[in-house]
């Protein structure tokens, strides 16, 4: 359900919101599931349940002369049903807080400076508490977690930049980018003090303990940069 307001013909403003059940979801069994079910090495099941509901609020600019963006802001909620345990548990990528902006803007008729920015919520992981016992047949430490999912990685917070020049020809024009994409990951290049990254980019839902269970670290992009060349006939 959602409603529209158009006070300009450059300005809107939306405002939506959702509910959304989901039946016979493929889903991971259980070490349970696994190891009692009537056939071996069937992990994936389609058995699952899901439920989402949101509320989503959209601000856009239309192109005019020079500018052209819009603010998105989503408000979310997802959980997927154990059927296990019989309860509604989170589901591993939910982000309750998710903000992007995009804009562009034509500095010259020829060229254009465009700019995204993300921002959402970490998303849940099971914190590692400390380590029980050394485990001599498998050769490692098994470690003592807390509740799954209780606690949320660092939020993710990007920058995408683009800069693109037109050049009009008679047969065609031409059009010259270059982009700047993931450019906050380039603070975890960069070391404080005490040997740490001003800030590390979590792109995955999993922390990396070490042997000992008592450090951990993100996999993680790095930033990008593309040069880019189109022709329009």
């Amino acid at each position: 359900i959602g409603y529209t307001w158009r006070p300009s013909p450059l300005f809107s403003a939306e405002i939506q919101a959702y509910i959304n059940n989901q039946w016979n979801v493929t889903r991971y069994a259980t070490w349970e599931e696994y190891s009692q079910g009537p056939d071996n090495n069937v992990w994936i099941l389609d058995n699952g349940k899901a439920h989402m509901k949101g509320l989503e609020l959209l601000l856009r600019h239309s192109e005019g002369r020079r500018f052209f963006g819009w603010v998105s802001y989503t408000l979310s909620q997802c959980k997927e049903y154990n059927p296990w345990t019989r309860a509604w548990l989170k589901r591993d990528w939910d982000v309750t807080n998710y903000l992007q902006a995009i804009g562009s803007y034509r500095i010259t008729p020829k060229l254009e400076f465009g700019v995204r920015l993300r921002y959402s919520d970490g998303f849940w992981y099971t914190p590692v508490l400390g380590r029980q016992f050394y485990d001599e047949d498998e050769a490692y430490y098994r470690f003592e977690r807390a509740q799954p999912k209780s606690k949320r990685m660092n939020p993710y917070i990007n920058v995408d930049l683009k800069l693109e020049e037109k050049i009009p020809l008679k047969w065609a024009n031409i059009r010259i980018g270059v982009e700047g994409i993931n450019l906050v990951n380039a603070l975890g290049f960069i070391k404080k003090k005490n040997g740490k990254p001003i800030y590390l980019m979590p792109e995955g839902n999993w922390y990396n303990y070490n042997f000992y269970g008592d450090e951990k670290d993100v996999e993680t992009f790095i930033p990008l940069g593309s040069l880019g060349v189109s022709v329009e006939f």
